[in-house]
């Protein structure tokens, strides 16, 4: 199954089983963070390669408040049956009806 995650969550998750590693096998936890380095040292210097405009750079610098508003977003949400309106889905559509809208 493959799951498709927002890369900051992903980055996020590296950075919590980077901190589990530590305890588990310190060794594990450093190429974990020599990787993550290498991916953002990376990312960083494609950007810087092809000449981003300034506010890309500004939206990069960011990243650590929109991440820390996402996670308290996380605990402010409260009950979602309250919080988001539930759509009724009550057309029925025959595959007969499909194959005739040609």
């Amino acid at each position: 199954i493959t799951l498709s995650l927002p890369m900051y969550l992903q980055m996020a998750a590296a950075g919590l089983l980077l901190w589990i590693g530590f305890f588990v096998n310190p060794l594990v936890s450093v190429a974990l963070a020599a990787a993550v380095f290498i991916f953002s040292a990376t990312v960083l210097w494609t950007l810087k390669l092809s000449d981003a405009p300034p506010t890309v750079w500004q939206a990069i610098a960011a990243i650590p408040k929109f991440v820390w508003q996402q996670f308290l977003g996380l605990f402010k949400m409260g009950n979602p049956n309250k919080n988001f309106k539930h759509s009724e889905h009550t057309k029925f559509v025959s595959v007969e009806e499909i194959l005739n809208k040609k």
